[in-house]
């Protein structure tokens, strides 16, 4: 193993830790954040090495002595010690003391190890080398302590390992903000193509109790939500726009769905045969399509029982249930393709409109406004087909289409460059700060 020939002296985990702690197995009740809360830090919270702490669920800052072994006070790293990110790994940042974690591995150090050293190392390619193998081991990804410990770690000194942790950061750093401005040249196309249609949405209304008349209902909907006084100002300001205005029915071939064939029997094969199968979490925030997780289903299934969900390229896909609401993307790929239940696809017909200018609009806050008027606000929210058709769509002129798409594309690019620059940054980071522990290659 190269870690072996290192510059540097070696040594098991376990050498640098004062303990290695379990994170609960049971999950405690969660509140709403308040000044008798504390955040819980699970699995789905370990990203890019890092806590994301925007999204922390909160429990009872008042817990049994049972949880004492999960308390954080700042200064550890976790492990994740199960499931499909199992070896995912992150420094605890000291404004999480207090916090309490799950069902992981809580790794504590000696004064003479700098904690963001070994989360930085366990990112390496050798340090995931060890945790992968590992966590195979079994038949489901796992890890326990004993394993855990016993990775052999390359360890210069304090001052070393300080310097090379703040080497780290700064790349880190660069890598956050070069995606920042990508995401904030997506983001402020919605303002854009508000301006461009000269349209302005009406301002938020957070009325809990309101009446409205039978004149005023939108459709046939009686729900309270869907009545909100938001939604009937909305409505208005799209049919008093200054362009023409058409419902997505009025602008399409058809509308369609698909469905998710049973995992028994030989619906679904190994890729390359077969035909893609697109799920919703497969629209991207660039408005595209990207497959990620190479679903395949046969292609007598893709021919047969879901010959009427076939993808052609340039149908404009919506997710339309649970979670994913409001993903908007048009299918690019020249490959046969199908979907599930949970995407609408709406192939155009109408020369007047681009459908990529109808993928923007949708992606706008007017079109975000609209997907969440028609959603049902159930247990899992979904919008069914003959909503879809009754989206109205704001269409100007094919100028005015061909700038909003052409500020897009530029945008897009841009975004695109900044991302493959942060990224290629970031893992030359990685590698230089293993080659400074182990020499190169």
């Amino acid at each position: 193993m190269r870690v072996e020939s290192a510059n540097f002296p070696t040594k098991n985990l376990r050498e640098t830790l004062t303990e290695i702690c379990y994170g609960t197995s049971t999950p405690p009740t969660f509140f709403l954040p308040s000044v008798d809360t504390v955040p819980f830090v699970r699995a789905t919270d370990i990203k890019e090495g890092q806590i994301q702490l925007e999204n922390l669920l909160h429990i009872s800052s008042e817990q049994p002595p049972k949880m004492d072994k999960c308390l954080l006070s700042g200064g550890e790293v976790i492990v994740v010690r199960s499931g499909a990110n199992t070896g995912d790994s992150a420094f605890i940042p000291y404004e999480l003391a207090g916090a309490y974690a799950a069902y992981d591995l809580i790794l504590k150090f000696k004064n003479t190890i700098n904690p963001k050293f070994v989360a930085y190392f366990l990112d390496t390619e050798i340090g995931r080398l060890q945790l992968n193998l590992v966590r195979g081991r079994s038949a489901q990804p796992h890890v326990n302590a004993e394993e855990v410990s016993e990775i052999r770690i390359v360890l210069p000194d304090l001052n070393k390992q300080v310097e090379l942790v703040a080497a780290m950061d700064k790349a880190r750093s660069q890598r956050k903000q070069k995606l920042a401005k990508a995401d904030a040249l997506l983001s402020s196309l919605d303002k854009f193509i508000l301006d461009t249609l000269n349209f302005r949405l009406p301002p938020p209304d957070n009325r809990k109790v309101y009446a409205t008349t039978l004149s005023q209902m939108i459709g046939e909907r009686i729900d309270p939500y869907s009545n909100k006084p938001y939604f009937q100002k909305l409505f208005n300001a799209i049919q008093n726009s200054p362009h023409n205005v058409l419902t997505l029915i009025n602008l399409s071939i058809r509308i369609f769905s698909g469905t998710t064939p049973l995992a028994k029997g030989e619906a679904y094969v190994d890729p390359p045969n077969g035909v893609r199968f697109i799920r919703s979490g497969e629209i991207t925030t660039e408005g595209t399509v990207t497959p990620t997780s190479e679903v395949h289903i046969s292609d007598e299934i893709h021919t047969g029982k879901m010959k009427s969900s076939q993808l052609q390229k340039g149908d404009l896909l919506i997710a339309i249930v649970g979670a994913t609401i409001g993903a908007v993307g048009i299918y690019n790929l020249d490959e046969p393709a199908n979907i599930n239940q949970a995407i609408a696809s709406v192939r155009l017909s109408n020369n007047e409109v681009l459908g990529e200018y109808i993928c923007w609009y949708l992606r706008s806050s007017i079109g975000q406004r609209l997907l969440d008027y028609f959603k049902r606000p159930v247990a899992r929210a979904n919008i069914n087909l003959a909503e879809v058709g009754e989206i109205p769509i704001i269409i100007p002129d094919l100028q005015i289409q061909e700038t909003v798409l052409t500020e897009v594309y530029n945008r897009r690019s841009e975004a695109q460059r900044l991302r493959s620059e942060a990224e290629t940054g970031w893992q030359a980071a990685k590698q230089w700060f293993e080659d400074q522990l182990l020499g190169g290659s």
